[in-house]
């Protein structure tokens, strides 16, 4: 027991995201599975349509997989990257759907708790993109300068 708490507090202390995004992608995946598998009427379908819906659903499902698959490919190669950005963005991009169909619903005066809640997520989501846009810039400008620096040598 005593080790396992030695891991949470490490963990707590690690100083990463990385952590808190994986609790945040794992809840967005059990809410879109259980919109599939219960289908409750919700603001998104409401304000945006039948069809929208659907694929916001399968973004709350399909962007978080792909930030965990680029998460683990990027310690093999340089696509994983791609591949979590690529993942991070539709994350952003389902986040902020759902404000913008939260303040629709409610007509934009009584912002509701969700909706805080959303936005807040929604500005960590551009965060965390951003961060990846920096990483990905990094290892191709470093990996630009080895090949000139083989090259020369």
């Amino acid at each position: 027991m005593r080790r396992l708490f030695a891991q949470l507090a490490a963990w707590i202390d690690s100083e990463s995201v990385r952590h808190y995004q994986n609790i945040i992608y794992a809840a967005y995946i059990c809410a879109g599975v259980h919109a599939i598998v219960s289908n409750p009427p919700g603001a998104v379908t409401r304000v945006m349509g039948e069809m929208f819906d659907a694929i916001w659903t399968a973004m709350l499902i399909v962007c978080p997989l792909l930030g965990y698959l680029g998460n683990w490919l990027r310690r093999h190669n340089l696509s994983g990257l791609w591949v979590q950005l690529s993942g991070d963005i539709g994350f952003t991009f389902a986040t902020w759907a759902y404000v913008a169909a939260i303040v629709q619903a409610t007509y934009a005066k009584n912002a509701t708790f969700a909706a805080w809640l959303a936005a807040a997520i929604g500005l960590c989501a551009i965060g965390v993109v951003v961060r990846d846009i920096r990483l990905l810039r990094h290892v191709v400008v470093r990996m630009a300068e080895i090949d000139r620096e083989d090259e020369a040598g």
